[in-house]
């Protein structure tokens, strides 16, 4: 019989083969307490420790991996979700090993919980302590063999191969925890599996939340060793993020195929094949993991997703990179999911309960679809109910333009733009439900092919309303609105930029910076002395979507008296897009001429314009990058880059700006 790689092979008396080798712990404690902030929303209905891997639960699998390797004793540490873990331990109770909880009314770290747990271990004989939130499939050997030689306080598992790769190792010994050079040759990632002794417990101390990392620091510093080994044939993934649970589902899947580590995670009676989502008449490409209970209706498109048990789609859907929580009910024809879909219930917020409820959608009958993260301080949510649908917003008063966003809604619509409409407005909860405009933005229609110029100069129409009524109705009116551009706003986007970019990004040294940042003072200088009009501040291509053949202005929360130039610089230097130059000066002249602008004036000032506005976009992206949620805005730096440098060729006297760059530019 063939040998499953990273196992060992089936039919084997598992403890048999370790004993000929050397003693195996017969404890070990799964941590399964955590917030699961990372998995929000779906950690609140479902704990990571109990999110399927291709239909069975992650924690299930990690128990039967520890049965595996002789584990007769496991304890799991239970806080968020406890009460769902162990029920469903009730429901199926382990077979071969004997289950206790440790339950924290606090969360304690892992240390702390270890030190609450030391009623639970053998003074003399080491344990297993595993994260419950990672897939997994190693052997046991590396780990025992290297604890059998070397008698260390611990022994971890690291990869070389995935995750941030911030350990140092010097031969099996840890060096350091917090590589000043994360990524680079020579670094780890620890992988949530330890081989440790007892006397751990004499380096956390006796109460509070403790890090089980503090604890290895304070060891080394005693002259203890921590170790770590980097077995082979060996598959590790964090599920603990969106991005990771479902790239967790597509390797165990390419494992399978190529007959590697990891596949046994992918074997499961409680997924539907792909001939069976076939047979319904549901294409599935890609990695398609759909609970076997779950009714997709004919039609519908399955990419690099995960259906969950018990959900129902009444009509086709798109299903692409995203998670569908149990218990989703659909019935709204040609639903978008590309992150999660969740019963209202389920995500357990009273806000998005009254923002449901208030536009008459009945709070049982009701699924949520979030929107991904985005820059703001904000969360946008689907609500669909029956074949009705509209868009939550959640946002924090604490950037005041998030308030204003009712308000803007309502001039631009007197002045004749297209907006959405907005359903219900509560400042009280910081919450609002806006008309559902589809999901077909400018940038994804750019994208599909269809006509650029004539897409452009539809917008353009709706920017020129903006500029000239627009202006006239908030002379009329006198609404509140964000600080007017001027000297200080220019000045904000350049530090933004300096601190986010030039510094965390280039790490340019301070008087280059104070050179690039005197050149770029010449774009808000020339900027500030021209005639203020309403713009809408981040007229950028993803916040332009179509409905019905019309462009349609979202985001404008920031709207305010600003040059004209700033608006048609953000659109059409947009990084996002990358228009080339010849559609860029035709559609400057379309707005010129639909303006009344003088076309020489204008084109001077449109360059400066786009200095100043990818000078912020840079910085913004810098900013957004460096936060785990939002770090896919790391890919629209070199286009920025690419942008600013089009734009530069156009201005004098800004070369070390343009020097700085071509530089980047070429070590990217």
């Amino acid at each position: 019989m063939e040998e499953t790689p990273g196992c060992f092979q089936k039919g084997t008396p598992v403890g048999a083969a370790l004993r000929e080798t050397v003693k195996t712990p017969k404890k070990a404690f799964i941590l399964a307490a955590g917030f699961g902030t990372r998995m929000l929303p779906l950690s609140t209905q479902i704990p990571k420790p109990l999110l399927p891997i291709w239909g069975v639960p992650v924690i299930d699998r990690l128990c039967s991996m520890l049965e595996s390797w002789g584990t007769t004793d496991i304890l799991v540490n239970l806080h968020h979700g406890a009460g769902a873990i162990s029920d469903h331990f009730m429901r199926s109770p382990r077979r071969n090993s004997r289950l206790s909880f440790s339950f924290e009314p606090e969360i304690l770290g892992t240390g702390g919980a270890v030190r609450k747990a030391s009623w639970f271990l053998d003074p003399d004989d080491p344990f297993w302590l595993i994260n419950g939130d990672i897939a997994a499939d190693v052997s046991p050997l590396p780990f025992l063999r290297l604890y059998e030689a070397e008698k260390p306080l611990s022994v971890l598992w690291l990869t070389d191969t995935k995750g941030p790769r911030t350990v140092e190792l010097n031969g099996h010994r840890i060096s350091t925890f917090r590589s000043g050079t994360p990524g680079a040759a020579g670094t780890y990632t620890f992988c949530g599996l330890h081989l440790l002794s007892p006397g751990i417990l004499d380096y956390i101390p006796p109460r509070g939340e403790y890090s089980i990392i503090s604890s290895y620091d304070a060891a080394t510093a005693d002259r203890c060793s921590v170790l770590g080994t980097c077995p082979a044939n060996a598959y590790w993934a964090d599920i603990g993020t969106p991005e990771g649970y479902l790239a967790a589902h597509a390797e165990t899947r390419e494992a399978l195929r190529g007959r590697l580590p990891g596949a046994i995670l992918s074997i499961s009676g409680h997924t539907k094949t792909r001939q069976m989502l076939r047979k319904t008449a549901v294409a599935a490409s890609g990695m398609a993991a759909v609970a076997s209970d779950a009714y997709l209706a004919p039609g519908t498109t399955v990419r690099n997703s995960v259906v969950l048990a018990g959900v129902r789609m009444e009509e086709p859907a798109s299903i692409v990179n995203a998670v569908v929580a149990p218990g989703v009910h659909l019935q709204k024809r040609g639903a978008n999911i590309d992150f999660f879909a969740m019963p209202l219930r389920a995500m357990c917020s009273p806000r998005l309960d009254a923002a449901a409820s208030g536009i008459g959608f009945r709070l049982d009958r009701t699924t949520v679809l979030p929107f991904r993260p985005r820059g703001s301080a904000r969360s946008f949510f689907r609500l669909c109910c029956g074949r009705r649908s509209a868009i939550a917003v959640l946002y924090d008063p604490e950037r005041a333009e998030n308030c204003f966003y009712a308000a803007n809604a309502g001039i631009l619509e007197e002045s004749g733009v297209n907006v959405p409409a907005i359903l219900l407005d509560r400042p009280d909860i910081c919450a609002l439900v806006a008309e559902d405009v589809g999901d077909a933005s400018l940038l994804d229609l750019v994208n599909s092919g269809k006509n650029t110029v004539r897409l452009y100069k539809a917008v353009l129409d709706q920017v020129a309303l903006v500029h000239s009524k627009g202006t006239a109705t908030v002379a009329r009116r006198k609404p509140q609105l964000s600080e007017p551009f001027s000297v200080r706003l220019y000045s904000w986007e350049r530090k933004l930029f300096a601190d986010y970019f030039l510094r965390a990004q280039l790490r340019l040294d301070e008087k280059r910076i104070a050179r690039v940042l005197g050149e770029l003072r010449r774009a808000g200088t020339q900027l500030a002395m021209e005639p203020l009009v309403l713009v809408h501040r981040d007229l950028q291509s993803s916040n332009v979507l179509f409905n019905r053949g019309r462009p349609v202005f979202i985001d404008f929360q920031g709207m305010r008296l600003g040059p004209a130039p700033y608006d048609i610089a953000s659109l059409l230097c947009d990084p996002y897009v990358s228009l080339p130059l010849a559609e860029q000066m035709h559609l400057l002249e379309y707005y010129d001429n639909i303006s009344g602008a003088a076309k020489r004036e204008t084109t001077t000032l449109f360059w400066w314009a786009a200095v100043q506005r990818l000078a912020q976009a840079l910085g913004a992206f810098g900013r957004l990058s460096a936060n785990p949620a939002t770090k896919s805005f790391a890919r629209h730096i070199a286009p920025a880059m690419k942008m600013m440098d089009r734009a530069l060729g156009f201005i004098d006297n800004a070369g070390e700006l343009r020097e700085v760059i071509c530089e980047s530019l070429e070590t990217r």
